[in-house]
């Protein structure tokens, strides 16, 4: 398996040797002609990372994207209703997983705003070529620098804000030149414990965070290499959520790209990465805890592709061959105070490998239909390998001693037709399985807070499987434009925690034990609907959202949004821009009681931002929750409530 990776980068310099340069030595990025790949729906557009602060408020203003928290940081994020294990994430094309087995970490973590260029979020199984994700699939894209201008380019920026006393310092510095270039960006941001609307502080809601990038990019005639290096780390990371905190992170990815366009109809992306980090969840600061507890975590991914392009008339396809491996290990230490510290692995240390293949085809059936096919299939090999954690299972009475292979797939067909001069409508059909996460696997009396259980996995679990469909329509005639999207996941073996009466809880406030299992069929279904109106300097968005789920015993699924609305209007005029939001949902009523949710209650929210742009300048001020509004999404975890009314200054200068 090691060995097939990199045999298709062999392959490829082979047929690069072979073939003739065109003796040009520039710094670019060489492109095919814009060829659309739909991946289960319509491609949308990269989201730009001016929609907010943060990576969150980022995420938070495509449609289909929401988040779940546990606090101001490490948000979770969620695609129509499907979240965790069950979506996937990736920085420029490249695999990084975060290191807690209890997802305080997810990849966004490790991210900074400055090195962030945009994101593509693929909905659904159509992403294929990014995995065998039954939700979709977010890709975090960097700087191209074929997209600055030439020599020296750079910029500065502060940022500040009122509630939680937070800030934010930023830097990049680039330089273009004929054969070669780099670009440089750091940050630093922190924030104490914030304050709810009506002015009580919420605990352990601070953060502390740096982050390091520098990409160094070289022409070598038809040959692109671009070298990306990224260095993270946090520390004092509170999570108001849950009974622990992240005392402190460090993350490091190095990712090598290779691109080259053989003709104007074939071209090829290599990528070889690696990454390491280590979380460290830590109960120090915490009061009212029953016995002192850390639990370090660790995370490592190596990998690469092959990803092929081809174009000839109305056909396009992609075709991917991909190999990656990750380690994964968490520990518990306990100290009680009159007895000896006790040890024990929430999850043994494990290893994933995974050989995928995967192919995009896209069709054109005349001038107004369009076909796209896409699929993909992986083999995965898990490995146990510290005896302690195999001895742990063997109490339970599972021998994992042996390495376990499975096979999981996907496949998706969509149809299109375009209506006239302005509508299109396709519709789309997917049938697929993924591969049990390692925590369902192999998770050993692991906390969740949220009902109140220690959760164990389960070695039995074969994947989940689930059938899909997905209607989209969209108009665009003028200033207007509708999208609308109707889409439900049925699952024939749906992942969730069940209580298992036999095992006795670890945690001391726990009410019991459950182990995942999947022996209910549940259906989750929703719709995305936003209409968009452009004229001159005026600007209005109303996107409305909607899920329901349920399981086949009737109760209804967790974490399910309510319907929300989030319109917002900008006006333009000369230097100055104005921008006012207003964010609104209905309370949720139906509950998954032995889930332990909460009902959460309608809210009302107003936004305000102002923006100044000259020359090189830029000022920006926000109110957020101008109202000073209690309120939480029915996302939130334990109850907590978010921030009240904030103000933010931000002040930039770019050359």
């Amino acid at each position: 398996m090691r060995l097939f990776i990199a045999f298709l980068f062999l392959l490829s310099f082979i047929f690069l040797g072979l073939t003739p340069t065109s003796g040009q030595d520039s710094l670019r990025t060489v492109e095919l002609k814009q060829v659309i790949i739909r991946e289960g729906r319509a491609t949308k557009p990269q989201i730009s990372l001016s929609a907010g602060n943060s990576l969150d408020q980022a995420l938070e203003s495509n449609g289909a994207v929401q988040l779940q928290r546990k606090g101001v940081f490490g948000a979770d994020p969620v695609i129509n209703g499907l979240s965790g294990h069950r979506i996937s994430m990736s920085l420029d094309g490249i695999r990084v997983f975060g290191a807690c087995a209890d997802r305080m970490d997810p990849m966004t973590n490790y991210l900074g705003m400055a090195s962030v260029a945009g994101m593509e979020v693929m909905e659904g199984m159509g992403s294929a070529l990014e995995g065998n994700n039954i939700g979709g699939h977010i890709n975090f894209s960097v700087f191209n620098l074929a997209d600055l201008p030439r020599s020296w380019s750079g910029n500065v920026g502060l940022l500040a804000q009122s509630n939680g006393f937070g800030g934010a310092m930023n830097m990049a510095l680039a330089y273009k030149g004929e054969r070669w270039g780099f670009r440089y960006t750091a940050e630093a941001q922190s924030a104490d414990s914030y304050r709810f609307g009506g002015g009580e502080r919420v605990d352990f809601s601070y953060y502390r965070k740096m982050n390091h990038h520098l990409a160094l990019e070289k022409n070598m005639g038809n040959h692109h290499f671009r070298l990306n290096m990224l260095w993270d780390k946090a520390h004092d990371i509170g999570y108001p959520a849950l009974p622990m905190d992240t005392g402190f992170s460090e993350a490091y990815i190095f990712w090598l790209t290779h691109h080259f366009v053989f003709s104007d109809n074939i071209s090829v992306e290599n990528k070889l990465y690696h990454s390491q980090i280590y979380h460290e969840m830590s109960d120090e600061e915490r009061i009212d805890k029953l016995v002192d507890m850390d639990m370090p975590n660790w995370s490592r991914s190596s990998g690469g592709y092959s990803r092929w392009k081809y174009h000839q008339g109305r056909l396009a396809t992609e075709v991917k061959g991909e190999y990656y491996q990750y380690y994964s290990f968490s520990e518990m230490k306990m100290y009680p105070e009159d007895f000896i510290a006790s040890y024990m692995q929430t999850l043994p240390e494990v290893k994933r490998s995974v050989f995928a293949l995967s192919a995009v085809l896209d069709y054109r059936l005349g001038l107004n239909y369009w076909l796209v096919l896409n699929g993909r299939g992986e083999f995965l090999v898990d490995e146990l390998l510290d005896e302690r954690g195999i001895a742990q299972w063997r109490v339970l009475g599972y021998d994992l001693s042996s390495p376990r292979n499975f096979e999981v797939y996907n496949a998706n067909v969509r149809i299109g037709r375009r209506i006239g001069e302005a509508s299109t409508i396709d519709f789309g059909l997917a049938f697929g399985k993924r591969a049990s996460s390692l925590s369902e696997l192999y998770a050993y009396y692991l906390f969740n807070t949220f009902d109140g259980y220690d959760y164990r996995g389960n070695p039995d679990l074969e994947g989940e499987s689930a059938i899909q469909w997905q209607l989209n329509y969209q108009y665009q005639q003028g200033s207007h434009s509708v999208s609308l999207d109707i889409f439900s996941h049925y699952f024939f073996n749906f992942i969730m925690g069940e209580v298992d009466p036999a095992l006795i809880r670890m945690t001391p406030e726990a009410n019991g034990v459950k182990a995942f299992g999947d022996e209910q069929a549940a259906i989750i279904s929703g719709l995305n609907f936003q209409y968009i109106y452009e004229k001159d300097s005026w600007n209005f968005s109303l996107p409305i959202h909607y899920q329901l789920g349920q399981r086949a015993n009737g109760e209804p699924l967790p974490l399910m949004l309510p319907l929300s609305v989030r319109p917002k209007i900008q006006k333009q005029r000369q230097n100055w821009s104005f921008e006012m939001e207003y964010e609104a949902a209905l309370g949720q009523f139906r509950i998954s009681k032995s889930f332990g949710e909460q009902s959460t209650k309608a809210y009302h929210l107003v936004h305000l931002g102002l923006q100044w742009e000259k020359a090189n300048w830029k000022i920006k001020g926000q109110i957020q929750n101008v109202m000073d509004q209690a309120y939480r999404t029915h996302l939130d975890w334990g109850g907590i409530l978010r921030p009240g009314r904030n103000f933010v200054l931000g002040l930039s200068y770019g050359f």
